[in-house]
């Protein structure tokens, strides 16, 4: 198992892009992610990834936390994500819709 803790590093802002990476050995990058600010109601967690040799150890799950704590940190009302792995997100603690608040909706401009 993968020792987590203490290991994730923040980069700070960059046009509103907060990256977040996970180093796991001496150097070596094996997760990413994104916090992109758009007001001081509204982040998205974004371009989360981890090499798959380290998948399912818990460094996906921390880097999310991480972007989180970030918004907390700047005072962000809320962290949203678009994301084809709902179950993933769900387990870091995030739902469909905050009560009383707006959905997003889509529609397919392309023919399949």
């Amino acid at each position: 198992m993968i020792q987590v803790s203490g290991l994730i590093k923040d980069y700070g802002a960059r046009r509103a892009l907060n990256n977040i990476s996970f180093d796991a050995n001496q150097g070596e990058i094996v997760g990413y992610v994104s916090l992109e600010i758009y007001s001081i109601k509204l982040a998205e967690v974004r371009s989360l990834a981890v090499a798959r040799p380290y998948q399912r150890h818990g460094i996906g799950q921390h880097l999310v936390a991480a972007c989180v704590d970030l918004a907390r940190r700047k005072g962000i009302i809320e962290v949203m994500a678009i994301t084809s792995n709902e179950d993933f997100f769900r387990l870091c603690g995030f739902d469909f819709t905050l009560p009383g608040e707006k959905k997003a909706l889509f529609i397919h401009t392309r023919n399949s």
